[in-house]
């Protein structure tokens, strides 16, 4: 099963009001994205919940602020986790494109909290 191509707009503009309510951040926000598609091993991709059990393609898309060291992960249009100045797993993973599920996204953070 193959998902649709992400909307990319609507995404970013979940990314600019995600860092807003973060940052208190009024200027205007440039992120970057990059979109890669990424197999899951049922239809829920990297959220928990009922899926079915079949093999799925959907596409990733990576949002980052760099003012911030901010970065989003979003799973096919629907937002999954941010994370501020991720670790080596996380570019290593993003290196790969092979993004860690929601329930695993912990292991992407540093010792020191935001």
């Amino acid at each position: 099963m193959r998902m649709g191509i992400p909307n990319l707009q609507k995404i970013e503009d979940d990314f600019k009001e995600r860092v807003k309510e973060i940052f208190g951040e009024t200027g205007t926000l440039e992120p970057e994205l990059s979109v890669f598609p990424q197999v899951w091993e049922s239809t829920a991709l990297g959220f928990e919940g009922f899926g079915g059990q079949a093999i799925t393609t959907a596409y990733t898309t990576v949002a980052v602020e760099p003012r911030h060291e901010t970065y989003a992960v979003f799973f096919d249009n629907s937002f999954a986790y941010i994370l501020k100045a991720p670790n080596h797993k996380f570019f290593r993973d993003l290196t790969n494109h092979r993004m860690a599920r929601v329930a695993e996204y912990k292991n992407y953070e540093e010792q020191t909290k935001w």
